[in-house]
């Protein structure tokens, strides 16, 4: 299969983030971890995807079944991505459900319609408990929808 035949995925990621936000979730267990993602978004031949090519992790204020940033986190996160990351941009966010699955809640879904709004961002959950991971991207109303991805092992 040609280049141009094969699919464009809405989310590629690389191995080491994916590893990082899996960490991350297991270093926090039992609570809840959140942080966001970093990468580009791009469009080839008519589809828009993002690469994942980086993280930043949020201080957070969490339970078992919940999590939000640290009131004065979102400024160290900023300062994070223009020393780190100067090459990013933040293309969404992620969060850990640990033992619960993959889904979006009611206020997932809240959260990532006022602080994502491009049609391009996207959540990825991960259960480091059931050893689980997806991407959604959040649709009209209260709704959201799981998005295809690959993992990036490694860029030539």
């Amino acid at each position: 299969m040609c280049a141009e035949e094969r699919p464009v995925y809405p989310v590629y990621i690389d191995l080491e983030v994916l590893l990082d936000v899996t960490k991350h979730a297991l270093e926090e267990l039992p609570r809840e971890v959140i942080g966001f993602l970093l990468g580009r978004a791009y469009t080839w031949n008519g589809e828009t995807y993002v690469h994942v090519t980086g993280s930043i992790r949020g201080r957070s204020i969490a339970s078992e079944t919940s999590v939000a940033f640290a009131p004065d986190s979102l400024a160290e996160v900023a300062e994070s991505l223009r020393r780190d990351h100067p090459d990013k941009e933040i293309v969404g966010w992620y969060h850990s459900h640990p033992g619960y699955g993959c889904f979006l809640s009611p206020t997932d879904i809240t959260s990532h319609k006022s602080c994502f709004a491009m049609p391009h961002h996207v959540a990825l959950v991960v259960d480091p408990v059931r050893k689980e991971a997806a991407f959604f991207r959040v649709s009209e109303g209260f709704g959201y929808e799981g998005v295809r991805s690959a993992i990036v092992r490694r860029r030539v």
